[in-house]
């Protein structure tokens, strides 16, 4: 299942992998936003609040999230082969 949102359809990977690129400080925010096709800071906000708000409402959606982040966290961890 995709997890789609507002003006902006950011799959749940796709905003696990834009928040752990994030506080990893793996790329700069610009080149980020670019990546993921966000056209401004305040856009970037308005996704955060959007999925905030759906993983304060919901608590299975929020756990199915945590394992997605987690996971990709794992990835970003890994040594490149």
């Amino acid at each position: 299942m995709v997890e789609r949102i507002g003006l902006n359809p950011l799959s749940m990977e796709d905003y696990a992998e834009l928040v752990v690129a994030l506080c990893a400080n793996a790329y700069p925010p610009p080149e980020l936003m670019q990546r993921f096709g966000i056209v401004s800071e305040a856009e970037l906000a308005r996704v955060h609040a959007s999925w905030q708000e759906r993983l304060a409402k919901d608590a299975s959606l929020r756990r199915r999230w945590l394992e997605v982040r987690d996971e990709v966290a794992r990835r970003w961890s890994q040594p490149a082969a």
